[in-house]
């Protein structure tokens, strides 16, 4: 099954292929997201060159809030989706992790298989979750 697959038979969960794609790379990015949010935080504008009629940024303090304003929407969506899954799918033995179980199939299995057996749920169970919580993501970022 390819990596952007959505599973189309009794997942309430669907979304149009764009849209899932584009919320899968965002979910899949979001350490990036986090370290890029901490730069802009902390850093400085570069010097200017002092040159005349120089073409340097007019205003950096407000393309550095535009920016952090969206990156921390994005952020937020993905952090709020975590906290859901996690209550929703954690037990009383264990805590879920929500955002490995969404990156690695391995990590899913380790989380949802019983211990007392022997089997681990299918690819289509993973697909179904990953529908779910692209979903929950782009509902907070309001795509529809």
């Amino acid at each position: 099954m390819p990596e952007h697959y959505q599973v189309r038979k009794n997942n309430p969960y669907i979304m149009d292929g764009d849209i899932y794609k584009h919320i899968f790379y965002l979910i899949r990015s979001y350490p990036k997201l986090i370290t890029r949010r901490q730069e802009l935080l902390y850093s400085s504008p570069p010097p200017p060159d002092g040159q005349p009629k120089a073409t340097g940024a007019g205003n950096p303090t407000e393309q550095k809030a535009v920016i952090l304003c969206t990156i921390d929407t994005q952020v937020e969506a993905i952090e709020q989706t975590i906290v859901y899954m996690r209550g929703k799918y954690s037990t009383p033995e264990q805590d879920f992790d929500a955002y490995e179980a969404f990156m690695d199939y391995g990590v899913f299995c380790w989380y949802r298989s019983k211990p007392s057996k022997d089997m681990a749920p299918c690819k289509k169970t993973w697909h179904r979750y990953r529908s779910e919580f692209a979903y929950h993501v782009a509902k907070k970022l309001n795509y529809f």
